[in-house]
């Protein structure tokens, strides 16, 4: 939160001896980005996970384009038109969906969750649906519209990084 905050840091070396040292930190604001990705532990599973997954699994094959269904998808597109078949709002770009749930971590994740994958500077470029054993459902491009891809694949093979993870 925003504001000062004490901060004692001890530790233990092999000898039993304890070094202790005291901080003083000085926060003035929390970024929007910050905010999106805290992570929440222990969060319950999408209870329209199974029906999210399933209708995910129901658009492969769909062509990409700049709309949100039902019959051509892009990636942020393909996620609120799934979630709102469930009838669960999100909003429509990448960009937003960072916003929307709760962040829970990679391995936390869950089917049905929502990937945001983007680079270093927080910048979401796309969003994908988690579909279980490392797993998505996205609108990738032109070229490959609705596929399901592996998700470490993604991560390897791509310039972008998962950026937070949604649970709605």
């Amino acid at each position: 939160s925003v504001g000062t905050h004490a901060i004692v840091i001890e530790a233990v070396d092999s000898y039993g001896n304890i070094a202790t040292a005291n901080y003083t930190l000085e926060v003035t604001e929390i970024t929007p980005y910050q905010r999106a990705t805290r992570i929440h532990y222990n969060l319950a599973k999408n209870a329209h996970s199974d029906a999210i997954v399933s209708i995910a699994y129901s658009l492969l094959g769909k062509p990409y384009g700049p709309a949100n269904g039902p019959h051509v998808f892009d990636c942020s597109g393909l996620v609120q038109y799934v979630y709102a078949s469930v009838g669960i709002n999100v909003s429509r770009s990448s960009h937003t969906q960072l916003y929307d749930g709760l962040a829970v971590s990679r391995n936390d994740m869950m089917p049905g969750d929502i990937i945001c994958w983007g680079y270093g500077d927080g910048v979401v470029a796309h969003t994908a649906i988690y579909v279980g054993n490392d797993q998505m459902i996205h609108a990738a491009n032109p070229s490959q519209g609705v596929i399901l891809s592996n998700v470490s694949g993604w991560d390897r093979g791509s310039s972008q990084d998962i950026i937070s993870i949604r649970r709605i």
